[in-house]
């Protein structure tokens, strides 16, 4: 009866960017869906739920690593 959620910072990997505008890259770049933190009040933060199975959450980190070293692919 809980939810599970990581609030990590990407304030560093914004290059100008919204974390909105991070995450709607991420989304259409990675097909990788987390929520950015201005709707939490937490700009530069997005949340990200590891409600899912171990082979779900390590593909996703995989393609969030892949994201944050070459963002431009």
């Amino acid at each position: 009866e809980g939810a599970f959620y990581i609030f990590p910072s990407v304030k560093s990997c914004l290059n100008g960017r919204t974390s909105l505008e991070f995450t709607e890259e991420l989304l259409s770049k990675k097909y990788l869906a987390v929520v950015p933190g201005e709707g939490f009040g937490t700009p530069g933060f997005i949340r990200i739920s590891y409600a899912a199975g171990m082979e779900e959450l390590k593909e996703a980190m995989d393609r969030l690593e892949s994201f944050l070293i070459n963002p431009g692919k």
